[in-house]
């Protein structure tokens, strides 16, 4: 049996999976850093990586999330 036009886009976009997606969230974990406090960190960790630095100074993002306290 032929597959009208749009059983054929659905088959296509679902790559033929018959599952559908029931809702969306976010979570963060605990702790939080400040940038100034994500670079200190990121430089402690990655010292041959000084170069990049002035690359995260310019991504826009004003916070970062941590599964474990920097300390």
């Amino acid at each position: 049996m032929l597959e009208t036009k749009s059983e054929v886009r659905k088959i296509a976009a679902t790559g033929g999976y018959d599952v559908e997606v029931l809702s969306v969230a976010t979570a963060n974990p605990p702790f939080v850093l400040t940038k100034t406090e994500a670079a200190k960190c990121a430089r402690g960790i990655f010292p041959h990586l000084k170069g990049m630095c002035p690359l995260c100074d310019n991504t826009g993002i004003d916070c970062r999330y941590n599964c474990q306290p920097v300390e």
